[in-house]
């Protein structure tokens, strides 16, 4: 199984927004900068069979943005992706879809950085993942996973 790590895109700063912080949405510049690497990745990788995300908004319209980009039509919200997110959680989901190929997660730091660092290095791998940045990981459902790419949304 590949799965693409896919960090919210930048969203409405949390000491600024009133409401709850499951409801802040993107910046139009987020959104903007986050449609570079949906171009990079409708490009340079297949579409995945199943996009799952974050109930949170700015977690929601990155995956849709993504979705749209891609051609995929369906985007799954699951509860376990919201912020605080732990390996656990994430090692639960993938087994839930190890039959596919291709699939794309959707959600927030720290939890992507701790959930590819326990699938690939057993919690030693540190990463700084910014928001955009996506993770391309190879997990056989067993044993350690391989991190293939890590994409810096800036460098696009």
């Amino acid at each position: 199984m590949r799965i693409l790590f896919i960090r919210h895109a930048e969203a409405v700063d949390a000491t600024e927004f009133a409401g709850d912080d499951l409801e802040r949405p993107l910046t139009p510049a987020g959104r903007k900068r986050f449609g570079k690497v949906v171009a990079y990745l409708a490009r340079n990788y297949p579409k995945p069979e199943c996009i799952l995300s974050s109930k949170a908004v700015r977690a929601w319209e990155t995956a849709n943005d993504y979705a749209r980009g891609v051609g995929v039509k369906d985007i799954v919200v699951r509860d376990e992706l919201n912020p605080g997110a732990t390996p656990d959680d994430i090692r639960q989901i993938l087994k839930e879809y190890k039959d596919l190929e291709w699939i794309a997660l959707v959600g927030h730091e720290p939890d992507f950085s701790k959930a590819i660092a326990a699938l690939t290095s057993r919690g030693k791998l540190r990463m700084k993942f910014k928001k955009g940045a996506v993770a391309e990981v190879e997990w056989s459902g067993r044993g350690d996973a391989t991190l293939r790419a890590l994409i810096d949304p800036a460098r696009l």
